[in-house]
């Protein structure tokens, strides 16, 4: 081995040569990937935490990328989460790495694990089989890097604040870059979409990632030492709010009002039953309209809907039921309400609510954007579950909710570090507008707010399975 080490770039140099020829002979240029592979794997195994730093620093600024009609992925940040995946599961098998007892027993593990499984057997029943692996395999690199590696990188209350740092930096970048953009338009709510792009999709993506990522600033600002750091991030914090209400975005606005009332059922220990409650009171009134066809009565001429160049007539319209966004919101709803009664189990198998809900939609409710050229989905995430997943995915999902709920109240009302209860009070906020914004999207699925939402688990369960070992510092 001490030999093998020594003279490690000459075995390099003979490996590449090898691998060179063989190329050259079998005329297969791929087989060039293979040296640059092994050294990505040494390199990342040697420096997992700055790879994963590096992957927590491009969030904010991922863009997206097709590389075939059929494979669309967020680069660099989706490829850096199947790359560390990768390496992680090597290191695994190489017994380089050992997943402790408590990590694995810890019920949210449990919970994810069983989800899994069960969207695994979702993938056996669904009526589009491959697209539906494929979301069984980004789900294994969403939860690999941000639930589990947070075990291996973070240490100290300073990788924390790096975290941090790396998330907030970034994203202001994207606010001061929007903000110019759409400065040239005269901030015309018609030109919002174009002024997030490339690194976000359009204005909800953008506007959620911003109003996530608020009360991250607003922990820096508590925590800050000196009232000069406290002015720097004052100020941003202004530029970041005058930047939500300029992402035209209700979805984030109504999410930080509930991130503000959050505060206060954390602090009363009633988050975890007040999310319950409201959930079961959203489904109970979908399900009784959607009885008998009840929803009928409701409907109103939308014919009529329109998409509003002036955000001040798309106001008017949202609460005078002619707005064209909450009118299809509605049409999808109906559609996911009806379609459940056929596969309540299995549901149609991840990713296959698109090819599957236009036969159960009404024609009351179409609208002239229904025929949903860019295939997007229910605009509810517990909807969307219960139609691909069936009952038991519903089911899971929520009890993972509940219990980080229940899991954050316990720990903000058990630590004593002024610095981890403002985090825990953090997680808890993030992980109220992120159930927020759900309930009126599909955005767990996207690559930057689900790693913020398996990342706020996994920190989480750092601090959980840490403070019972005493080992906070």
């Amino acid at each position: 081995m001490q030999l093998l080490k020594k003279h490690s770039f000459s075995v390099a140099g003979l490996f590449f040569g090898l691998v060179l020829s063989a190329a050259v002979l079998w005329q297969q240029p791929a087989l060039l990937l293979v040296p640059f592979a092994l050294l990505a794997f040494y390199v990342a195994s040697t420096h997992l935490s700055m790879v994963w730093y590096i992957l927590v620093a491009f969030l904010p600024l991922s863009m997206e990328y097709n590389f075939t009609p059929s494979l669309g992925l967020n680069v660099p940040d989706e490829i850096l989460q199947i790359f560390l995946t990768a390496v992680f599961l090597i290191l695994v098998l190489l017994k380089q790495v050992k997943i402790s007892t408590p990590l694995i027993q810890h019920p949210i593990i449990l919970l994810l694990a069983l989800a899994w499984c069960w969207t695994m057997v979702t993938v056996c029943f669904s009526t589009n089989s491959l697209i539906s692996l494929k979301y069984l395999l980004a789900k294994s690199w969403f939860i690999i890097p941000f639930i589990l590696l947070p075990f291996w990188v973070i240490q100290t209350k300073a990788d924390l604040r790096l975290v941090g740092l790396l998330l907030l930096i970034p994203m202001f970048f994207t606010v001061l870059y929007t903000l110019k953009n759409h400065a040239q338009t005269g901030f015309l709510f018609d030109h919002i979409n174009n002024a997030v792009v490339p690194f976000f999709r359009n204005h909800v993506n953008y506007a959620a990632m911003l109003v996530c990522l608020m009360p991250v600033a607003g922990a820096f600002y508590f925590l800050s030492p000196t009232s000069q750091q406290k002015k720097y991030i004052f100020a941003a914090l202004c530029i970041s709010i005058a930047a939500l209400f300029l992402s035209y975005s209700r979805g984030a606005w109504l999410a930080l009002l509930v991130g503000i009332i959050a505060v206060f059922l954390l602090q009363k220990k009633i988050l975890a039953y007040s999310f319950l409650t409201g959930l079961a009171f959203l489904l109970m009134l979908l399900f009784y309209l959607g009885k008998n066809n009840r929803y009928l009565n409701y409907h109103s001429n939308f014919k009529k809907t329109i998409y509003h160049a002036n955000f001040r007539d798309h106001m008017q319209a949202t609460f005078s039921g002619t707005d064209m966004s909450n009118a299809e919101r509605l049409n999808r709803w109906i559609a996911a309400i009806r379609m459940q009664n056929t596969h309540p189990l299995t549901g149609y198998g991840p990713n296959c609510f698109y090819d599957n809900y236009k036969p159960f939609t009404v024609s009351y409710f179409k609208t002239w954007v229904s025929e949903n050229k860019e295939k997007s989905t229910v605009h509810n995430y517990f909807l969307l579950l219960l139609v691909e997943q069936g009952w038991p995915g519903l089911v899971l999902f929520v009890l993972l909710l509940f219990l980080a709920f229940k899991k954050t109240e316990q720990l903000y009302h058990r630590l004593k570090d002024p610095f981890y209860k403002i985090t825990i009070l953090c997680i808890g906020v993030i992980l109220s507008m992120i159930v927020t914004l759900n309930m009126l999207s599909d955005l767990i699925e996207t690559d930057k707010i689900g790693s913020l939402f398996y990342g706020c688990l996994g920190i989480l369960l750092w601090i959980d399975l840490k403070n019972r070992d005493r080992q906070l510092q």
